[in-house]
């Protein structure tokens, strides 16, 4: 009895021993093709469903591996990948993803503030990865968000970068950080430079929502939304710290661009810091040298013998006065509070130095001989902001999941310029407080409907001073303040979207919001220096906006979307009580009569997506504008012209008197042709007219850009041409005609833009260390502008880079 007991538990126990010993402890780390580290991809443990999650270097540590498991391999951005041990143990324990770049299941967080599938939104979106940052070298925020296809940066100095996204610009496009919004109250018309606060080596991910995104944001977002997600504190993935470092530096020869980067992640299984720290220093920069001579840099002023004199510039090539530094920091701390609750509190801070703004030093004086200014540079630039969030996601009644965000900004510019020849030198000051906070909520009533809904306050208080000063004598006198000081503005806003999947062929989307804007302002302070009709202005503002859209899903292959909305832009401090010259002999004054500009927007697009291997994708969109505000001839109590910084001006104000029609096409196709060799292409078409018959400024011209990638092992091979079709004169805007020193001439001696091209090649080499688990090491250089090309983009005040060298080093442990 006791023998026959024994025979039947001991192949039980030796069983049991053979898993024990065979189940060994296991580190596994997930990279991508290029043998990056892939954070937060999903591990299932089969047998058992047990998940875990990678760290931030693609880690997952710890794992009991027995002879019969499989792990299952899960990320939005790449292809699932289920791996038997076995397989892993062949792999020695090192899992790669093929990125999916033709995924459309992929996920997008700006089209309603949640994580969203973009094969379910109507809205044409577009998401930039870090991998696409490192892969162009960018130096800006500005440069990064170029890559998406529809975006053009202008540039009037190397230390900027507009975007202009389907015929709009500056303050009607929106910029979000975080979930937070940082368009202002004196964020202008004029080409704006603010993206560049953003550092763009904390970026993780980047979005482009484009056309109007009022529903969601409100005001400004015109053109489009530009949604930047700074990397993520990661929790530690054991029940110890972990601590996980990235560092970069950067060279580059055109501008001997100087950059340092560093940024970790230190966590718990309930708390998490993720800091990043970034300096560049860049110097004038170069242009190429085959191309328009009238681009070229002749001579630029100086000071001799306390006269204001132009020398000759020893390189007609080197565009002096360009160069700058600039710091940026983030900080962002995450807290676990249960399992269903989020705390995170985020600080990121940015400063420039001084910015020379070259198309001003550039600018000839009015007689045409010399030029008109001796100094002209933004001063420091800092911008900081503290944001809080609390995110819950423990169902409720009237929610599944739900943010509360409540942000403080602080931001700081000025403008220092002297006229060449006189000594007076005039210095202006502002300083913005932006409080805003935000309640977004999701409701999922099943898998096929969803609501998304929230509330919104704004609040803008800014603060303006000015002076100028006898650079000789010393002497300090009065200057009239670009804004009045103390200016308000704010708005409050609810909005709704309800999205629904009644079938697996159809997704419909409506929603619909009201915002309310209030601003106040007095003109009391610059009452000294010319006499307005009135001395306090209040604009009270009420706007409706809405959109509908349609998906459409015939086959696994195919996707039609289908999107008409509308968006408003409310009248700012800076439109509505902006006292400033725009042009020698003109002074735009306020005016208090001004109303929200509207535009209403069609969308179309069709996706083809006929395997894992090809994707091509069309979009058309027509835009329809109403009420802009366009600078005209005023009258103030009868007088056209009015005294302003010594000199009689003719009166100008921003009015609601123009309408525009604005049209275009984007096309990008993607092609994974083997493992090993992708090729993709992106194209940009519009036009855009005003109700007068004129062309809009900000309408770009046909551009794009084609890409192919090599990699094999730790090699990779990037080669990629940039390029811009001509504006010609008769195509210009009457803004763009007046700015001829702008542009290169025609045959005829009229301004244009000419078209151009950039080829581009960069080569990679992933270094292995001595122990894999230390850590990873990459090197990599790349040349831009090949061919040395001298070229400017359209409305830009600065040349593009000449044959430019990028030497890169990164490593991550």
């Amino acid at each position: 009895m006791k023998f026959r007991l024994l025979k039947i538990v001991i192949p039980y126990i030796l069983a049991a021993l053979s898993s024990l010993l065979t189940a060994k402890s296991q580190d596994i780390r997930i990279l991508d093709a290029e043998q990056d580290p892939i954070p937060g991809v999903l591990i299932l443990h089969q047998p058992g469903e047990k998940v875990y999650t990678s760290d931030a270097q693609g880690w997952i540590r710890g794992l009991q591996l027995k002879p019969q498991d499989t792990l299952l391999f899960q990320h939005p951005s790449y292809y699932t990948r289920r791996v038997t041990h076995d397989e892993i143990q062949a792999l020695n324990y090192k899992i790669f993803l093929e990125f999916n770049t033709l995924n459309l299941e992929q996920v997008i967080v700006s089209a309603n503030k949640w994580e969203t599938k973009r094969s379910e939104l109507s809205q044409s979106v577009r998401s930039l990865e870090a991998k696409d940052f490192q892969k162009q070298e960018t130096q800006t925020a500005a440069d990064l968000i170029g890559l998406a296809e529809g975006v053009f940066i202008q540039k009037s100095q190397l230390g900027g970068g507009s975007p202009m996204i389907r015929g709009f610009s500056a303050n009607s496009v929106l910029l979000v950080i975080d979930g937070v919004r940082m368009n202002n109250a004196i964020y202008r018309s004029g080409n704006l430079q603010n993206v560049i606060s953003l550092d763009a080596h904390s970026i993780e991910r980047a979005e482009v929502l484009y056309g109007p995104g009022s529903l969601v944001y409100g005001s400004d977002a015109l053109g489009g939304v530009m949604d930047f997600h700074t990397w993520e504190p990661r929790f530690a993935t054991e029940n110890k710290s972990q601590l996980q470092t990235r560092t970069s530096i950067r060279y580059a020869s055109a501008n001997q661009e100087k950059t340092f980067h560093s940024d970790w992640n230190l966590a718990g299984k309930r708390w998490a810091w993720q800091s990043s720290l970034t300096y560049s220093d860049y110097e004038d920069l170069s242009m190429g040298t085959r191309g328009p001579q009238a681009y070229t840099r002749p001579f630029f002023s100086t000071r001799l013998q306390e006269r204001d004199t132009l020398v000759p510039n020893a390189d007609r090539y080197n565009q002096v006065s360009t160069g700058y530094e600039q710091f940026n920091s983030t900080q962002k701390f995450r807290f676990r509070i249960g399992r269903k609750h989020l705390l995170e509190y985020a600080w990121y801070y940015s400063k420039t130095s001084q910015v020379p703004r070259y198309d001003r030093l550039i600018q000839p004086a009015d007689d045409g001989e010399g030029l008109r200014n001796a100094q002209w540079y933004y001063g420091p630039q800092k911008w900081q902001m503290h944001r809080l969030s609390f995110s819950s996601f423990q169902a409720q009644t009237w929610y599944d999941q739900a943010r509360l965000t409540a942000a403080f900004q602080h931001y700081e510019e000025s403008r220092q310029d002297r006229r060449f020849g006189q000594e007076l030198f005039r210095s202006r000051q502002e300083r913005v407080h932006i409080y805003s906070l935000n309640w977004d909520l999701e409701k999922n009533f099943n898998l096929k409907n969803t609501l998304y809904y929230g509330l919104e306050f704004l609040y803008n208080r800014v603060q303006s001073r000015a002076g100028s000063q006898d650079i000789v004598s010393q002497e300090n006198f009065p200057l009239s303040t670009r804004y009045p000081d103390g200016s308000k503005y704010y708005s409050t806003a609810a909005y709704a979207n309800f999205r629904a999947s009644p079938h697996p062929l159809w997704t419909y989307a409506a929603g619909i919001r009201y915002t309310f804007t209030g601003l106040r302002a007095s003109l009391a302070g610059n009452q000294a220096f010319f006499e307005l009709p009135f001395e306090n202005i209040q604009l009270d503002n009420g706007s409706w906006n809405a959109s509908l859209g349609l998906v459409y899903r015939p086959s696994s292959g195919h996707q039609f979307n289908g999107n008409v909305s509308s968006g408003f832009r409310a009248p700012n401090i800076d439109d509505a009580a902006k006292v400033f010259d725009s042009e020698p002999g003109r002074v735009v004054v306020p005016n208090p009569n001004l109303r929200p500009e509207q535009v209403y927007n069609l969308d179309l697009a069709w996706i083809w997506n006929p395997g894992e291997a090809f994707q091509l994708e069309v979009n058309f969109f027509h835009t329809w504008a109403r009420d802009l505000m366009v600078r005209r001839n005023f009258l103030f109590e009868g007088q056209d012209s009015i005294v302003y910084d010594g000199s009689l001006s003719r009166v100008q104000a921003l009015v609601n008197a123009e309408r525009a029609r604005i049209y275009g096409l984007q096309f990008s196709q993607k092609w994974q042709i083997s493992p090993s060799l992708g090729w993709s292409n992106q194209v940009s078409w519009m036009r855009g007219k005003t109700s007068e018959g004129n062309f809009v400024r900000h309408a770009s011209p046909l551009f794009g850009r084609s890409e192919i990638v090599y990699q094999k092992a730790a090699f990779r091979f990037y080669g990629d041409v940039s390029f811009q079709g001509s504006i010609p004169y008769a195509r210009l805007a009457p803004s763009e005609r007046g700015k001829a020193y702008l542009y290169a001439p025609d045959k005829n001696g009229n301004p244009h833009s000419p078209g151009w091209y950039s080829i581009n090649v960069k080569v990679t080499y992933d270094w292995p260390f001595i122990k894999e688990s230390w850590g990873s090491i990459s090197s990599s250089i790349r040349v831009e502008n090949i061919l040395d090309k001298l070229y400017r983009p359209y409305s830009s005040g600065i040349s593009a880079p000449g044959r430019n060298f990028i030497f890169s080093l990164r490593s991550s442990f």
